[in-house]
């Protein structure tokens, strides 16, 4: 089958893991010819954002990427707002069966896939993912300008809607904004969760892992190891967990955190470096691979912050999660790999270690995690759920 992935609402970057990434390269890995459309913008290492040559090429697993440039328009404002590309003529020619449109809130150019399969293909079938939410969404807006923005998304997206098989969300409030914010039909919607690379970690030898990073960071294998990541910034709440392993007073346990540090956070982690530098450890930034690793070292994953793509790669590598109960993130624990806290002070999320710590909790819950929830987050499973689904 021929499947194609349009990525046109940011930049897209080689090697990440993103879905825009992952999903594409499973659908390879199954045995289909596939296509990436994305925009000539991608991410440094640092973050920024620059261009990218248009173009074509592959990446080490097949998947064709096609880098194209927006259409110049006279008015700058106009062209940010429409995003729109040469999207049609890219589809006539690759002619795919099956297109996964990444991305409500987006280009114009959306409207070219409803074209394409009127004009060249009405057996396609599309589908499309929706990332936002409430929370990490601006919402309605305020301003006249900012209500007349959403119109304007919500129409393009409407005329979509008969094209589209399924809607996937990537969290159940993701699937609440859907329906009350774009007006998805409900019977369209489906749960499609962020996940892991199983490739990244399927071929490991954890016993070696694990021995060669708790060695590197001086860490004995009757150490009880918790590992906390992601950009550190105030709603990480990573000050909070560090006050709390602190006050557990349990020469066992171990705190290793990895990744970038805001300027706020910055002087916070230095003091609770230098009072607690005998079982607190700070990594800095760490490439996926790394962090993988230091995962399979690690007893327990702790996230008392925000919501984070982290959280299922944790998982994936058989690691019990503490995290914080927001609406909608039950669907993570999968028979009990989860422990939830009720709110994000230092004292609740001394308590949610506690519990996980009594008689060992902890292990059997790693085992749940292994057996149940990383079949569950698997990207390889999650792209062919894509496929089932929209397929039905």
């Amino acid at each position: 089958m021929k499947i194609l992935h349009l990525c046109l609402n940011g930049p897209y970057t080689d090697n990440w893991g993103y879905q825009e990434n992952i999903l594409p390269k499973y659908h390879r890995l199954a045995g289909n010819n596939v296509t990436i459309i994305v925009p000539s913008v991608k991410h440094l290492p640092s973050g920024e954002i620059v261009e990218a040559n248009s173009g074509t090429y592959y990446t080490e697993d097949g998947v064709k990427v096609i880098r194209i440039a927006m259409k110049m328009l006279k008015s700058k404002k106009l062209a940010k707002l429409l995003m729109p590309y040469p999207v049609y003529k890219i589809l006539y020619r690759e002619k795919p069966d099956f297109i996964m449109v990444h991305g409500l809130m987006g280009s114009i150019s959306e409207l070219s896939v409803k074209r394409y399969v009127r004009n060249c293909n009405p057996k396609c079938i599309v589908c499309a993912d929706l990332h936002q939410d409430y929370i990490n969404s601006a919402g309605e807006g305020t301003s006249i300008k900012s209500t007349l923005i959403s119109y304007y998304y919500k129409y393009v997206n409407k005329l979509m809607y008969p094209v589209y098989k399924r809607v996937f969300c990537l969290t159940p409030g993701s699937m609440e904004y859907a329906k009350k914010y774009y007006h998805v039909p409900e019977e369209k919607l489906e749960l499609l969760s962020l996940g892991y690379d199983p490739q990244e970690i399927v071929s490991s030898d954890k016993n070696h892992i694990r021995h060669v990073i708790r060695e590197k960071y001086h860490i004995g294998d009757e150490n009880i190891l918790i590992v906390h990541g992601g950009k550190i910034m105030s709603r990480r709440k990573t000050m909070e967990l560090i006050d709390a392993v602190a006050a557990l007073s349990n020469p066992r346990v171990k705190l290793i955190i990895f990744g970038g540090i805001d300027d706020e956070c910055a002087p916070l982690l230095r003091k609770r470096m230098q009072q607690y530098g005998s079982w607190l450890q700070y990594v800095g930034h760490r490439e996926q691979k790394d962090y993988y690793n230091i995962y399979l070292s690690s007893d327990i994953a702790a996230f008392p912050g925000g919501q984070s793509s982290l959280w299922q790669e944790a998982i994936g590598c058989g690691l019990p999660l503490l995290i914080y109960r927001w609406d909608g993130v039950e669907y993570l624990d999968r028979g009990g790999n989860i422990a939830f806290i009720e709110r994000q002070d230092s004292d609740s999320i001394k308590r949610g270690l506690e519990d996980m710590l009594e008689d060992n909790k902890y292990i059997k819950m790693a085992e749940v995690a292994k057996q149940k929830a990383a079949p569950f987050f698997s990207y390889e499973r999650i792209a062919q759920q894509v496929l089932d689904s929209s397929m039905k």
